[in-house]
């Protein structure tokens, strides 16, 4: 039975590192094989993740401003979703474009509209965090840590508790 599964997972990684998406590449060499980020391998296909056809597609339509043309919170087209699908994919963090989503969100995030919507009872804040967090997620992996904003959001996170 060992041999089996054995040969299973060979053909199973091996089919992963045929893909033609750069991300599920550099996921197997990093994630499932512990190959180091920094070694040659996953370093080189790490470069191609920004221009893999997921990537690609989930920027498509971007706009000037960052955003979609659809509201950021928007299923699944807007900033939000994508932001943090590009996330999940490790688009590299300094790209400039998944900033200017990052921003959008923020915009929407701090808008009138998303703070007037949060219902207070008893002194504790109703919110579906995972709007907050998910954007918190996102600036962290795109470097933003220091950005005074994030540290808001943080504690936005915190009070909803």
């Amino acid at each position: 039975m060992t041999n089996r599964l054995a040969e299973q997972d060979e053909f199973a990684l091996k089919w992963l590192l045929e893909s033609d998406e750069p991300a599920i590449r550099h996921a197997v060499l990093v994630d499932l094989l512990d190959e180091q980020r920094e070694s040659g391998h996953a370093k080189f296909v790490e470069r191609q993740i920004a221009s893999g056809p997921k990537v690609t597609a989930l920027l498509t339509g971007q706009q000037a401003d960052g955003g979609f043309g659809v509201l950021a919170y928007s299923k699944w087209g807007g900033a939000h979703w994508r932001l943090m699908s590009l996330v999940d994919l490790n688009v590299p963090a300094d790209d400039s474009r998944v900033h200017a989503a990052a921003e959008t969100v923020w915009a929407w995030l701090n808008g009138d509209r998303h703070r007037n919507d949060t219902v207070v009872i008893n002194g504790l804040a109703r919110r579906h965090a995972s709007q907050e967090g998910n954007a918190l997620t996102a600036c962290c992996h795109c470097g933003m840590g220091s950005d005074p904003r994030v540290a808001h959001l943080a504690e936005l996170l915190l009070d909803y508790q």
